[in-house]
């Protein structure tokens, strides 16, 4: 009888685990699930957002003449401030929620809708880099929405690894974003981007990375585990006896 309870306690909590599977998100290691809104590519297996211009010269303060040197796609940001045709009516806004932070002019973003249970988690990554250092009253800033939540990931001058690579002059570096929990279930929307605040100069690209969403068990899942492990320690005792 012993030895037939074990398996049971076992397929229990292999029923429990297979219960709670892995939300369908797409990760960022390409464009596909995402919908985007200005300068936006995947580029070495993740997601690059920018402000740069592909018509205009942004960056002639950092020594680039050329029109476009910074944009990853071929597409221009879109004006920022509300209205047909800009980064707000893009992502579905009546409100101007860039301004929270600083006059905006023109920005990026990329986006994508998931479905999730109430208290999944959704984590990932983000590194900002910056050539926007000069006046840190225009500092351009990038942001993740969360369900219409905006939350601003940092400004131009948290970049403080200086000459983080050929093409910006410093970085914020790979940086995990704390868990963020659902707390309703259905469809979820998530948005990441990047404005430029003050002026148009200056490109900042903000990369993503590691995009997932983790189930949690639910009341009955959680009943099967606790079950499994009760079988699994009874048998224990019983074969120490």
């Amino acid at each position: 009888m012993q030895t037939k309870m074990i398996p049971a306690a076992l397929s229990a909590l292999a029923l429990a685990l297979a219960a709670s599977p892995a939300f369908a998100v797409a990760d960022g290691s390409s464009l596909a699930g995402w919908s985007t809104a200005g300068d936006v590519a995947a580029v070495d297996g993740h997601l690059v957002v920018t402000n740069a211009s592909h018509t205009y010269a942004d960056d002639t303060d950092a020594g680039l003449a050329d029109a476009g040197a910074r944009n990853v796609s071929g597409n221009d940001p879109l004006p920022t401030g509300g209205g047909p045709g800009s980064l707000e009516d893009a992502l579905g806004r009546v409100d101007t929620p860039f301004e929270a932070f600083g006059t905006s002019w023109e920005g990026s973003a990329v986006s994508q809708s998931f479905a999730a249970a109430a208290g999944s988690q959704l984590t990932f990554s983000w590194d900002l880099r910056t050539l926007d250092q000069r006046d840190p009253t225009q500092a351009d800033w990038a942001f993740v929405i969360i369900d219409g939540q905006v939350i601003k990931l940092a400004d131009a001058f948290a970049a403080s690894t200086a000459n983080a690579d050929a093409d910006y002059a410093a970085a914020t570096g790979w940086t995990s974003y704390a868990p963020y929990t659902f707390t309703s279930g259905g469809t979820h929307v998530i948005s990441f981007g990047v404005v430029d605040v003050g002026d148009f100069n200056d490109t900042s690209a903000l990369s993503i990375g590691d995009v997932r969403v983790s189930s949690v068990p639910e009341t009955s899942t959680l009943a099967l585990m606790l079950a499994g492990l009760g079988l699994v320690a009874v048998q224990a005792r019983r074969r120490k006896g």
